[in-house]
């Protein structure tokens, strides 16, 4: 997989030599003047960094998400290049059905409202992150609104929530989850799809860690909500088996109801 950086400076020869020793694995090449174009040697993570030779900037950021569309691009407190190749396609369904049941929730109590994964955060120590979802308070939506028009909203979310995939490593999600609260999240939950697990991160370094669970309460963070994991959790074998399931169970409804 490559992706194509266009800085905002012009990259010297030596600093252009010494990118492969400070990024392994990772092969460049200067494409259309002003152009770097990284190239991924294995696509077998679901996290790379990348280290330009000056920190990135909100610009930088915002113009390789445009020019590489379906990566997902963040920037840590360094100011290094964050790269999440695209995800299966099941990944993508329990990431829908996460978002779904943030937004229903949030339709009831009309209490903050929810971000897709799309949605970046510039956070107090110039990281700008983005998670599968992230919850905000309806009272730091001015905030919000104020500062988002130009660039990313200035803000830490009250929620993140990441869901690893099968090529995420954990450590690097809990390193992640770590600086939403140290820059003021009140709450990051990690959603492992692999062992059907789930931590909740709060202020503190107080993790709790759920293995094989249903549902995950989020009370007082999101009052009255209870996350229901399983249904996220469920591999497309689990959706389709379902599926027949209730399409059988319609055609007896039908033949009972037709039964003179």
């Amino acid at each position: 997989m490559s992706i194509t950086f266009s800085p905002s400076y012009s990259v010297s020869d030596e600093e252009f030599m010494r990118l492969p020793s400070e990024n392994p694995g990772m092969r460049f090449e200067r494409g259309a003047p002003g152009e770097l174009i990284v190239s991924l040697a294995t696509v077998t993570r679901g996290r790379y960094t990348f280290r330009p030779p000056c920190p990135v900037t909100d610009k930088e950021l915002m113009r390789v998400s445009h020019e590489n569309p379906g990566i997902r691009f963040e920037r840590n407190a360094q100011g290094e290049l964050i790269i999440s190749p695209p995800t299966t396609i099941l990944d993508s369904v329990r990431k829908l059905e996460l978002a779904y049941q943030l937004a229903h929730y949030d339709k009831g109590c009309r209490n903050g409202y929810v971000t897709s994964p799309s949605g970046g955060v510039r956070l107090p120590d110039g990281a700008v992150f983005a998670s599968d979802a992230l919850w905000i308070s309806e009272d730091r939506r001015p905030a919000v609104l104020d500062e988002d028009r130009d660039g990313f909203a200035r803000i830490a979310p009250d929620i993140a929530f990441e869901m690893l995939s099968v090529n995420d490593d954990l450590r690097d999600m809990r390193t992640k989850a770590n600086a939403y609260l140290a820059n003021g999240t009140r709450l990051v939950v990690l959603l492992d799809t692999r062992s059907r697990s789930a931590e909740l991160h709060r202020p503190g370094g107080n993790v709790d860690a759920r293995i094989d669970v249903t549902e995950v309460d989020l009370d007082p963070e999101l009052p009255g909500f209870r996350l229901d994991v399983a249904s996220i959790f469920k591999d497309m074998r689990d959706r389709h088996l379902m599926a027949k399931s209730s399409d059988r169970t319609d055609s007896s409804r039908q033949n009972i109801i037709r039964k003179p």
